[in-house]
């Protein structure tokens, strides 16, 4: 091999290690930088996961008060209600006999009132509605309804009705109350009717006064109604409402068969 070549070869020699060491180096740059953009992205992962939890807290705190807010009014506010219509019976006199009857009557509701606020604070359940199914539960509401001597609501169904989660019956139970509470303070009613229909594709519930009834080009935007709306919704249940002056109040509910 002449010197030309040798020197030829080395240079080839050199040429090589540069651009090996040139690989190398572009290799630990491209590695550094990707290693930081990784570092940077988990950074921003751990943020927003943390973000996320926060926001899941709130929401869940946020439906947990509201839940509580809901359950007060429409529970106990309900038997407060029946407490006061008993009070303003009272208030028209009679004789000691039926005085002392009403004045046990609304100490009864009370202490019920103030059981269910125990019960909310320590589980936010009712455990009746466990035990208990939808017509039970609105039959002893009417129980305590007739005592008043007020107005009267009946229940009535034409079989036995499709299975109903706890869930869907503690929604549909309040929301009957809303309606039942917003009849006997507002409307004026005598009557109340509750009536339950099984058909082919779900339950068909109707709840009806005999009130004043109302505009309802003007209706109010009040907490019960849109209570009732949005517990409706809840169930995912096809929710209508009927009034006019003169004529009373209606809801018309049908709660899809599922399964």
């Amino acid at each position: 091999m002449g010197k030309a070549e040798i020197e030829i070869f080395i240079v080839l020699i050199g040429i090589v290690m540069m651009i090996f060491v040139i690989g190398i180096i572009l290799f630990i740059f491209q590695y550094r930088k990707r290693k930081m953009l990784y570092e940077k992205e988990k950074i921003a992962t751990e943020k927003q996961h943390k973000f996320d939890i926060l926001n899941t807290q709130f929401e869940s705190q946020r439906e947990a008060m509201q839940y509580i807010g809901l359950e007060i009014h429409d529970s106990v506010g309900q038997k407060l209600t029946l407490a006061s219509l008993y009070s303003k019976r009272l208030a028209h006199g009679g004789q000691v006999n039926e005085l002392m009857d009403k004045a046990a009557a609304i100490g009864k509701i009370i202490d019920e009132s103030l059981n269910e606020l125990r019960q909310l604070s320590k589980t936010l359940t009712n455990p009746q509605l466990a035990s208990i199914d939808i017509i039970g539960l609105l039959k002893e509401e009417a129980q305590q309804i007739n005592a008043t001597d007020v107005c009267t609501l009946s229940v009535e169904t034409n079989e036995e009705l499709l299975a109903v989660s706890l869930a869907d019956k503690n929604v549909l139970f309040r929301l009957l109350q809303e309606f039942i509470q917003n009849s006997m303070k507002h409307s004026g009613c005598k009557n109340i009717a509750i009536n339950f229909r099984k058909d082919d594709n779900g339950i068909s519930i109707t709840a009806s006064d005999n009130g004043k009834g109302f505009d309802m080009t003007g209706i109010s935007n009040g907490i019960g109604l849109q209570n009732m709306k949005s517990r409706a919704e809840q169930l995912k249940a096809d929710y209508k409402m009927i009034s006019a002056k003169g004529k009373g109040t209606s809801i018309f509910l049908h709660l899809n068969k599922t399964g």
